[in-house]
């Protein structure tokens, strides 16, 4: 294993020692002078060899990389068309294989684009690990344009690609330039995609003029085949939209929105009624030369209403709303019972999806209530602090955590204190989440 080098003059080099499956070692940028003489001794570690087959549906004509678990890369050209490929000299350890191509969806070995999911490859040194073979997707890609009806160019229009394979999922997205056109590229094939544009101060449609998912038509993707010449013709509308929300900033389902002519308060635009996210919106193409309101109504809560306005085609109104719980009259604690014996939660269990949850109580007189809720293992999850008239009360709980994050299901334990001046009452109420 010895070796000797012999030069004149001052240099300065890189010396680098390599061969058969070994890993190379080297030394870089020692200066050498005349009348000396230098050591440098290398201990070469046994690499391993990987190697396999990377094809595109099928094809065997392919230019591949592989990129080893370290995010260092390693390259091979196909030559004779197979898409076989050997690596040497690979440190041992765990790897992942990665295969890309022009006009393909790059992928790990372990069918998935994503580093989280690929298949990692132990590699003994000096041992040849073979079959690690890829097959990645050619892209397929859909074009078009987005007009106005009067053909000119609707810019900055998202044009988003959907599939079905059991459950709904997006796979693709591009924007429109300025002469309204798009492309857009995916890696599934010989599958069947929706496509739906949208765009500010413009209606949203499906592929050949439907306006819901359910009634859209689709596009059937082959590999490597462009698909072109799907357009679109939008309208402009006007929308009005926002959000309902109780005195403690939870969404409020259920809520009847109206919107109305303000010149004629029986001519009723249209109504809407909130589901969970609290959120209305009203959406049309025909333009509107009167001034509009807002009704917002729900049981047991005071009503609202928004001052007049005017909206054009093309243009959005947003407007949010707060809707305090109506005063109940005092209603004074049931015979024989404490303040404790009405201390409830509803509804339990609860789901969260559905609306919040209500801690409820009803004092004999003004009280100070605390409530903090926690997990099973201690971590606190909610807390209010509030002073109470006599009557009924509550706390409300949209089911989320201090950081609005949602909630698993499980058992939570809410602790109730109250404080009547003379003395504090404490309770303990189990409260279950299952959506």
């Amino acid at each position: 294993g010895a070796y000797e080098i012999r030069g004149t003059g001052n240099v300065t080099v890189n010396i680098r020692a390599a061969t058969g499956n070994y890993i190379a070692a080297e030394i870089n940028q020692t200066t050498l002078a005349p009348g000396n003489t230098y050591t440098h001794n290398f201990d070469l570690t046994l690499g391993a060899e990987i190697s396999g087959r990377v094809t595109a549906n099928g094809s065997g004509t392919v230019t591949i990389s592989v990129q080893d678990i370290n995010g260092d890369w390693e390259t091979y050209v196909t030559r004779d068309g197979t898409g076989d490929y050997t690596i040497p000299r690979v440190p041992a350890g765990l790897w992942l294989v990665y295969a890309q191509q022009d006009g393909c969806v790059a992928e790990y070995f372990g069918e998935t684009a994503s580093t989280g999911n690929a298949s990692r490859i132990n590699l003994p040194a000096g041992q040849i690990t073979e079959n690690i073979n890829i097959e990645i997707d050619r892209e397929w890609t859909i074009a078009g344009y987005v007009k106005k009806s009067d053909n000119s160019p609707v810019q900055d229009a998202e044009v988003d690609v959907w599939k079905n394979l059991g459950t709904w999922d997006f796979i693709g997205r591009a924007k429109t330039d300025t002469s309204g056109c798009y492309i857009v590229t995916g890696g599934y094939n010989n599958i069947d995609v929706y496509v739906r544009v949208s765009a500010d101060g413009y209606e949203t449609k499906y592929y050949q003029d439907k306006y819901t998912i359910a009634e859209a038509n689709t596009i059937n993707m082959l590999p490597g085949v462009p698909t072109a010449n799907i357009n679109f013709i939008l309208s402009k509308v006007w929308k009005v939209a926002g959000n309902v929300q109780d005195a403690h900033g939870n969404p409020l389902s259920g809520v009847k929105v109206s919107l109305i002519d303000a010149t004629n308060t029986q001519n009723i635009i249209g109504f809407y009624t909130t589901e969970a996210s609290g959120e209305y919106q009203f959406v049309s193409i025909n333009e509107v030369a009167q001034q509009l309101f807002l009704l917002v109504e729900k049981d047991n809560y005071v009503p609202s209403s928004s001052v007049a306005f005017l909206v054009a085609l093309g243009n959005s109104v947003n407007i949010y709303f707060e809707l305090p719980l109506i005063a109940a009259p005092v209603q004074p604690l049931p015979a024989g019972q404490s303040v404790l014996d009405t201390l409830k939660s509803g509804p339990n269990p609860a789901d969260p999806e559905k609306g919040p949850i209500h801690i409820g109580f009803i004092l004999d007189g003004a009280a100070r209530a605390r409530v903090k809720v926690y997990t099973l293992s201690g971590e606190l999850v909610f807390q209010d602090d509030q002073r109470f008239p006599p009557g009924y009360n509550e706390f409300v709980w949209s089911g989320a955590n201090l950081y609005d994050r949602r909630l698993p299901n499980g058992v939570y334990l809410a602790y109730v204190e109250i404080d009547t001046g003379q003395e504090k009452l404490r309770k303990v109420l189990k409260i279950a989440i299952l959506r």
